[in-house]
């Protein structure tokens, strides 16, 4: 025998389903009913993390930033093996760039937050030089003028350049044969060598010769001279002349020209041979 009943319409301040108390008063929209693991239900907030209805295979889904349970599709993805791409980067106080440079740029800080790529500038990497005299010259070597290097070996990097080809001016600021223009803002090693040179008859040993590094836009010295003094003797000591110098120009102007120059001289006939070494010097 069974019987079928109904109620429409109940009312008790308790509701009891065996040793378990039914909830007695409604909870919120999507509210859940649990259980307090001693005989008690109650509706309780829906703590679940709600997604969005669809998403885009390999998205990555994201938090809406309003109230850490609602979950939105982002532009980024992930693919199984990985591979992240994303709109934008950044990490802690660095923004990276979104678009690739050209061949051959590098990335770099503005030093405010923000790398991109640039193109290296001029000079950047260890540049050197090497340039040399190969010719006799017996004319324009008196006190104030230069060393006219009229060949140059090589020139690796942006920083140097040694001018071989304008014609010799012994005039301040204008371009001249035998000078080097080096990029500001960097260090470098000048080296000057003169191996062969000649003085003249009735002058001999007691010849003598002055050289110093300059500055050649500002005829301004670099470094120390190197004094060479013949001894006058039947059988003199000889010497090759070699001056060295250290040279950090400001970073502006952007190019300094430098030369090697005769500032005191007796007797000197000719210069056959020399050479010009500059090196940047990394740090």
């Amino acid at each position: 025998m069974s019987y079928d009943f109904s109620v429409t319409n109940f009312s008790a301040a308790t509701v009891q389903c065996g040793n378990l108390a039914l909830p007695t008063t409604d909870g919120a929209a999507n509210s859940l009913v649990a259980s307090d693991g001693a005989g008690s239900l109650s509706m309780i907030t829906n703590n679940y993390v709600a997604g969005p209805a669809s998403s885009v295979n390999t998205q990555i889904p994201i938090f809406s930033g309003t109230s850490g349970k609602l979950v939105t599709n982002s532009t980024a993805t992930m693919t199984a093996g990985g591979v992240a791409t994303f709109n934008g980067l950044s990490a802690g106080a660095v923004t990276y760039a979104t678009t690739d440079g050209t061949s051959g740029q590098v990335l770099t800080t503005n030093g405010s937050g923000v790398a991109s790529f640039q193109t290296i500038p001029p000079g950047s990497g260890q540049s050197s030089a090497f340039a040399e005299v190969i010719a006799l010259y017996n004319s324009n070597i008196g006190v104030g003028d230069h060393i006219k290097f009229n060949t140059a070996g090589y020139a690796l990097g942006g920083a140097i350049t040694v001018d071989t080809t304008t014609a010799y001016v012994n005039t301040a600021n204008t371009a001249s044969l035998g000078r080097a223009t080096v990029a500001g803002g960097k260090t470098y090693l000048l080296c000057g060598v003169i191996p062969s040179m000649k003085f003249s008859a009735g002058v001999g040993h007691s010849g003598s010769l002055t050289l110093q590094w300059f500055n050649a836009d500002t005829t301004t010295a670099i470094g120390n001279p190197f004094i060479f003094l013949g001894d006058g003797a039947l059988s003199p000591d000889f010497c090759t002349p070699i001056v060295k110098a250290y040279f950090a120009p400001a970073a502006s102007p952007s190019t300094v020209r430098v030369e090697l120059r005769i500032t005191a001289v007796t007797g000197l006939a000719s210069i056959t041979r020399a050479y010009l070494e500059i090196a940047q010097v990394p740090y």
